[in-house]
């Protein structure tokens, strides 16, 4: 996720001598601000859209891998039935399912994060920003994202400090967003 980095560029950001001695650690989740529930819904409305162009090419691996599973059972009852022959023919055509499938998903993957960087990056630089600001304004000096990796965070110190739907609240509230 972008969000990665996001408790040491706030760091970078916010921490002055005099801010540190007043400033907080909080804790965001940035999984919520895909939430389709209180989320932020530019983030949702471009998710959505990567999603649909993309779905005949899941449709098209969906449809792949279902004559994997079906050559899979074929190639089981060849062996089954001691049938060398058929054993052979469906083991090449499952390889070769396999490898047309792989570099299917593997070409889609590519084309999704160029896409992604395109269409839902803005965005999401545009949050980025918007949470320094938010930082700034509520004197905060480290945000952690909790899907930024191994954290250990005491359950009581995350419910208190747990930032995610206030910057939600803040984010949509302000202007031309």
């Amino acid at each position: 996720r972008f969000f990665r980095f996001l408790a040491l560029l706030l760091a970078m950001l916010a921490i002055s001598p005099a801010a540190h001695a007043a400033g907080r650690t909080v804790l965001i989740n940035s999984d919520a601000f895909y939430d389709p529930k209180g989320g932020i819904p530019a983030l949702l409305t471009a998710m959505n859209q990567l999603n649909n162009e993309f779905k005949p090419t899941s449709n098209e691996i969906a449809a792949l891998d279902t004559k994997i599973s079906i050559e899979e059972k074929a190639l089981a009852a060849a062996i089954a039935a001691d049938d060398s022959a058929a054993a052979t023919t469906h083991n090449n055509a499952l390889v070769q399912l396999t490898r047309d499938a792989k570099a299917k998903s593997d070409d889609a993957q590519r084309r999704i994060d160029v896409r992604r960087k395109t269409l839902v990056g803005p965005i999401e630089a545009k949050v980025m920003k918007a949470m320094s600001v938010y930082a700034a304004e509520k004197d905060i000096d480290v945000i952690l994202d909790a899907n930024s990796g191994p954290i250990y965070v005491s359950p009581n110190w995350a419910k208190d400090n747990d930032m995610t739907a206030d910057f939600i609240a803040w984010y949509k509230a302000q202007p031309a967003n």
